[in-house]
């Protein structure tokens, strides 16, 4: 793991522990009908089972976990993409979501709890293993310019208020998205697709 920049006082992150040598599990990589279109605008046209999965990661920087997304994006930017893992997640769901359907190449929500808003767009990159933990690694695809209360739009798009990911209560860190859910994200976040197809 690369070295972490020195400032006089550091944004709070997730706990992260040094890295043993990988042991990375199988990609299993998701069959696609057909390639998305190229063209941005052209997501809405695009029938929501082609699009990839897509979880939401919820960070709080009030939580036991201190999570800034902020944070994150710089020293990914220097090299440094672990964020998080099985030994900072307590949630049970959560759990049980990365060590068995969270896969490489899925694409990642950056959510920030308490401001509440969308922060950015990344990829699973690495799911490196122990034999007992399970690191998250992650690749920045967007930083959205300005941080999206998605929350805000539940009323108007009935698959925001269905999903899981935005339950009034609902606690955990890692949720997964329907597609239709996440082709709504995607729009509302104004994802190119060019992103989507990887």
């Amino acid at each position: 793991m690369a070295k972490q920049k020195t400032v006089a006082n550091p944004p709070k992150r997730l706990p992260t522990k040094a890295l043993p040598t990988p042991k990375k599990r199988p990609t299993k990589v998701v069959p696609s009908a057909r390639k998305l279109p190229t063209k941005a605008d052209d997501i809405g046209a695009i029938d929501a089972r082609f699009l990839p999965m897509l979880w939401i990661y919820k960070c709080n920087i009030e939580a036991a976990a201190n999570g800034d997304w902020n944070y994150f994006f710089e020293a990914e930017k220097q090299g440094d993409g672990l964020w998080g893992g099985t030994w900072c997640i307590n949630n049970n769901a959560s759990l049980k979501y990365l060590r068995e359907e969270v896969q490489v190449g899925h694409l990642v929500l950056a959510w920030q709890s308490d401001r509440p808003a969308a922060m950015g767009l990344c990829r699973m990159a690495d799911l490196p293993e122990d034999g007992y933990d399970i690191s998250i690694v992650l690749e920045t695809l967007m930083v959205f310019q300005k941080p999206i209360n998605l929350l805000k739009y539940k009323r108007t798009y009935p698959a925001l208020k269905n999903g899981t990911g935005f339950q009034q209560g609902n606690a955990g860190t890692l949720f997964p998205t329907t597609p239709e859910e996440a082709k709504v994200i995607f729009q509302l976040c104004r994802v190119p697709v060019s992103l989507l197809n990887g």
